[in-house]
């Protein structure tokens, strides 16, 4: 199927998010191909509503257009869905995966509500659509449990460059990880390591950088750092520019995550492709986000993830063979293979049509 218009729905639009800034490339993309391309939300954002409909704008596109995909990030709860479930056109799922209601419930019981939302509304979008795109095959599997078998794994783009002026590395030997500020990230792992760490790298950093409004969290984090007497050792820089963002990554000596659940992993890749070398915890979609390109652990007590950032930082050999690794690995996923995997993915659905 050549496709006239393919308009994307998403609960909202926020610049510098993983979902926001695909969702903004993949319109780029569409236009260059002369496709007709809207972004509809379910709630505005004021940084970006000038980029975006409500989704009740669409009622004045042709109810019955064949030649009109509708594309649905899925990623939480939104009355988008119910939306887009009472529509005729072609819908294609792109699932981001979300995070699991348990991982959040003592923290935000709304949240947790709506995640348990966001995972009925799943099944019936599973079984409205005729194919989804997911960013893994972890993803994937998900929805293939959902009896949507029609998936194809389209990872997201990385392009994060390295800026013009020169970056040194910090004085201080210092670990980065980068992710918005919530529970299923497990930032008190990495602290709890920290505070291990330091007996033997007495002058090492910790630096999180990503959004910090999950208040509840975030206010158990800082309190941890304070009991820990890590104030001098843990900074929370809150979100940051891309610039900002490039110099981090290529200030820090090491990348550490050691998530409990993410989807894909758009910050490793990040690290990888500015040569830095990258310690994950293998859970969800990290090792297939990884490769053989890092240092995969299966256990993130303090001691054991402590000694394998001393080991890192400490020895030159390894950490010079995974930042080659990481490097080659990250190239793999440039935004000409993400294009040319999109597109072939939303042109294979003429077999699938109403």
């Amino acid at each position: 199927m050549i496709w006239d218009s393919v308009h994307q729905f998403v609960p909202t639009l926020i610049k510098g998010d993983a979902i926001g800034d695909y969702t903004l490339w993949l319109r780029k993309k569409l236009l260059e191909k002369n496709i007709s391309s809207e972004i509809f939300v379910s709630l505005e954002n004021n940084e970006t509503q000038n980029l975006t409909h409500s989704f009740n704008e669409m009622e004045g596109l042709s109810h019955h257009s064949k030649n009109t995909l509708l594309l649905y990030h899925v990623a939480q709860a939104s009355t988008c869905a119910q939306f887009i479930l009472d529509r005729a056109e072609p819908l294609a799922l792109i699932f981001h995966n979300f995070t699991p209601s348990e991982q959040v419930i003592n923290w935000d019981g709304a949240l947790a509500s709506d995640l348990l939302s966001a995972e009925r509304e799943l099944k019936l979008l599973a079984e409205r659509a005729q194919i989804a795109i997911c960013d893994s095959s972890y993803n994937a599997s998900r929805l293939n449990g959902l009896g949507l078998t029609n998936t194809s794994v389209v990872p997201l783009p990385i392009r994060i460059s390295k800026p013009v002026m020169t970056v040194k590395p910090l004085d201080d030997p210092t670990i980065l990880f980068v992710g918005r500020i919530a529970p299923n990230k497990a930032f008190q792992d990495i602290i709890a390591a920290a505070a291990l760490l330091r007996t033997k790298i007495p002058n090492v950093k910790v630096r999180f950088v990503g959004d910090t409004s999950f208040t509840s969290y975030y206010s158990y984090l800082t309190k941890l750092v304070s009991q820990l007497a890590l104030e001098d050792v843990v900074t929370f820089t809150g979100r940051v520019t891309e610039t900002q963002l490039a110099t981090e990554y290529l200030s820090a000596q090491v990348f550490c995550c050691l998530s409990d659940h993410e989807g894909f992993g758009v910050p490793i890749l990040e690290a990888m492709k500015l040569g830095l070398p990258v310690i994950a915890y293998n859970a969800a979609a990290v090792p297939e986000t990884l490769g053989n390109a890092g240092l995969l652990i299966n256990n993130k007590s303090p001691i054991i993830v402590a000694t394998a950032i001393e080991r890192v930082i400490t020895d030159q050999n390894l950490s010079k063979s995974m930042t080659a690794a990481g490097e080659q690995r990250a190239a793999k996923f440039s935004e000409n293979y993400t294009a040319s995997k999109f597109f072939s993915a939303i042109n294979s659905m003429g077999d699938y049509e109403n």
